[in-house]
């Protein structure tokens, strides 16, 4: 039985891209192709490698039962839609209805690029091209448009973002004392960005000053710039506009600090990349492994379970609860449609009790 699994191979002119490989260490023409396609197609390297991973182990269950891929029919997707929900965890628990569509999402990727691509049957593209079309929704550009409904869908239970209590936030910046921790933490916390989009900052984007005429820039106030923009450590602005965000002064403080050391460190030759790594002999950019270790000993030392996504969650659910007007959050966090900024404009439990107490409490008042 062969088995499959996710790699970082080296393509075209030296590329590095995560792809598919059989237990021999094969790289099929078609694996090849769509490795390609996925790392040229604007996303994330995170993304890939979970789209790869997940392909995998896709491939791995065709090969397990003796299903060809390029033949696949609705009931054999469906069935393997059934084999994901009946996997269990190491504590014992099944895969979450996301998780299972997540899966089947990233199938429906590769079958649909083979399918384009001439690399299926004719059933194949019978049951890609068979699929029904979800509701309209709004594009990028404003325009109207129909997207492709899942051929197979897990049932989602729906939660909500997992915040921070402000004595949680306390606690993290209390153990978060070095000027660049601190630095990455606060963008996250305070200004609502994603885990690639501060890695991804450069010097140039970070301006701290309440005028940056001097550096061309007519947007008042202290802010920082976020671009897409392919970068040495992987890192990837998840949105392809380019969107400012405004700094808080205690952000400003901890940039200055953290200049400071660096000019201390390393001189007048400062690499472009805003947050480094200064365990090697040259400087190089802090990527997602260095993030995720910094979190870890976070979390070691709060006994809080941090997540990166968890600070931006904290930030846009801050501002909910103070009333910020949902188009202004929807800009902070660089979303291009409200619906993705709803999740954070739910009542928080206190509110909830308040209302049925205040309720009560006006009855009981009346004569």
């Amino acid at each position: 039985m062969r088995i499959f699994q996710a790699v970082e191979v080296t393509v075209e002119k030296d590329e590095i891209v995560w792809a598919v490989v059989d237990d021999r260490f094969v790289l099929s023409e078609e694996c090849r192709g769509y490795a390609l396609w996925l790392a040229h197609s604007g996303r994330a390297i995170n993304t890939q490698k979970a789209y790869q991973l997940r392909l995998a182990r896709f491939l791995s269950w065709c090969a397990e039962r003796g299903t060809p891929w390029e033949g696949l029919r609705f009931h054999q997707l469906a069935a393997y839609k059934a084999s994901l929900e009946g996997l269990r965890d190491k504590s014992g628990d099944g895969l979450s209805g996301k998780t299972v569509n997540a899966h089947v999402t990233a199938v429906m990727v590769f079958l649909r690029f083979a399918v384009v691509h001439g690399l299926a049957t004719d059933q194949l593209r019978a049951t890609v091209e068979g699929r029904r079309h979800a509701v309209a929704s709004l594009g990028p550009e404003g325009q109207w448009k129909t997207a492709p409904a899942r051929l197979v869908k897990a049932r989602e239970i729906k939660r909500r973002p997992v915040v921070l209590t402000p004595s949680q936030v306390g606690r993290v910046l209390e153990v978060v004392e070095r000027p660049r921790d601190r630095l990455l933490v606060l963008l996250m916390l305070r200004c609502g960005l994603r885990a690639g989009e501060v890695l991804g900052l450069r010097l140039e984007d970070m301006h701290m000053l309440p005028d940056s005429g001097h550096l061309g820039c007519t947007i008042p106030g202290p802010h920082v710039h976020i671009e897409r923009r392919s970068n040495p450590n992987g890192a990837w602005a998840k949105s392809p506009y380019e969107r400012n965000v405004p700094v808080p002064a205690d952000v400003c403080e901890v940039h200055a600090a953290y200049m400071t050391q660096r000019y201390a460190s390393l001189g007048g030759n400062q690499p472009d990349a805003l947050f480094l790594s200064m365990t090697a002999k040259n400087p190089a950019a802090l990527g997602y492994p260095g993030l995720h270790r910094m979190l870890v000993t976070v979390g070691k030392s709060t006994g809080l379970p941090v997540r990166a996504h968890q600070f931006r969650h904290t930030a846009a659910t801050g501002w909910a609860r103070a009333k910020v007007d949902p188009d202004v959050i929807m800009a902070l966090l660089g979303h291009r449609s409200l619906a993705s900024t709803s999740i954070y404009l739910h009542p928080a439990q206190e509110e909830l009790r308040s209302a049925i107490e205040e309720t009560l409490l006006g009855k009981e008042n009346r004569p």
